[in-house]
């Protein structure tokens, strides 16, 4: 079979576009919008500076294929674009290493770019490298990446019909060879009788070139026949390789269904997770409001106690101030008594004086 099929690549499927469920799955750091090379829109495109040391994608392929060609373009202007990269393969991710598929440059140009694989192998995950770059603007941009390649039961169905091709081809190279010979003996039987000698050996050379017409029909016979055992060694080698490719579906099937099991248990703990998370938040919550609550009730305490310091504390002043008012107070009364009692002495001894001057007159 050949490397890859002679239909137009306008005429072929792409199994790098986004509709039918290509994915970006990873890009190299500063590269923005990876996922626009999946796209059609020749508008929208992936971006990265353009001295960016590393620049590459990870894509996801809709389904493994026998990759035989890629289709690059960069549909913007004022941009710098891909000159060398690399193609590599694999049909696991993540993957410990990288099949390289090829390594390839491109023009300085806005339009599509075709590149052959030289060895085209099965691949479901594609990683673009982008080693060097034309141009000299700031930005650098790749607009579309597109894949093309075979599919088992396309592989498959191509070598069977070549297959009847050659089975047809054998059949009409080994149809009976004596018809020429035939012919000519009885073209040769309705001849007069005169010239006899000459017409045997006319016959006799005929004879010669129809065993020699049967014998390269025979060769070309044999030559069909080992062409289509080989074809069908080789359509029995890709019936092999569809069942081995339907076993191994079935178990990436199988697995998948392991893996979305594993994926539903894990949503399920994720939210019952949450869940609790959710529950604790909200006793964290109630306890922050709680511990807020008392905070305030302290602080509302704390100033209630301090308002009844400064009341005691103003309470003990106004005593003290009493106390020494009362004190001031007590103090002129005692000098009041004693001034009394000293005008009462007075008026007593100047009351026996001027009695005893009258009793002396």
């Amino acid at each position: 079979a050949p490397l890859r099929p002679s239909t137009p690549l306008k005429d072929r499927f792409n199994y790098l576009s986004g509709n039918v469920g290509a994915k970006l799955l990873a890009s190299s750091d500063g590269m923005k919008n990876g996922h626009n090379v999946l796209s059609e829109n020749r508008d929208l495109y992936a971006m990265t500076e353009r001295d960016t040391k590393k620049k590459w994608l990870t894509l996801a392929l809709t389904q493994e294929i026998h990759l035989d060609t890629v289709v690059l373009a960069n549909f913007e202007l004022y941009s710098s674009s891909v000159r060398r990269f690399q193609v590599l393969g694999s049909q696991m991710y993540p993957c410990q290493q990288w099949a390289l598929l090829g390594e390839f440059e491109g023009n300085d140009t806005n339009a599509e770019q075709v590149f052959h694989l030289p060895q085209p192998l099965y691949v479901r995950f594609l990683k673009m490298r982008f080693l060097t770059h034309h141009g000299n603007e700031h930005y650098w941009s790749l607009s579309l990446v597109r894949a093309y390649g075979q599919t088992d039961v396309d592989r498959f169905h191509a070598e069977n019909a070549q297959l009847q091709e050659a089975k047809q081809a054998a059949a009409s190279l080994a149809l009976p060879q004596s018809q020429p010979a035939a012919e000519a003996a009885d073209e040769q039987a309705d001849a007069p009788a005169e010239g006899t000698a000459t017409q045997a050996a006319a016959g006799s050379t005929a004879d010669a070139a129809a065993s020699i017409d049967a014998a390269a029909a025979a060769a070309r016979a044999e030559a069909a026949a080992a062409e289509a055992a080989q074809l069908s060694e080789r359509v029995a080698a890709s019936e092999a390789s569809l069942a081995r490719a339907r076993a191994e579906a079935e178990r990436r099937d199988e697995e998948l269904q392991r893996e979305s099991a594993a994926a539903a248990d894990a949503r399920r703990e994720m939210e019952a997770a949450k869940a609790r998370q959710r529950q604790v938040e909200e006793r964290a919550a109630a306890a922050e409001e709680s511990r807020r609550a008392k905070e305030a009730e302290a602080a509302r305490a704390a100033e209630v106690a301090k308002g009844a310091e400064a009341s005691e504390a103003r309470l003990r002043a106004e005593t003290r101030a009493a106390q020494v008012a009362a004190r001031a107070h007590e103090q002129q009364l005692a000098d009041r008594l004693r001034a009394a009692e000293a005008a009462v002495a007075q008026a007593k001894a100047k009351a026996v004086e001027d009695a005893r001057a009258r009793s002396e007159a």
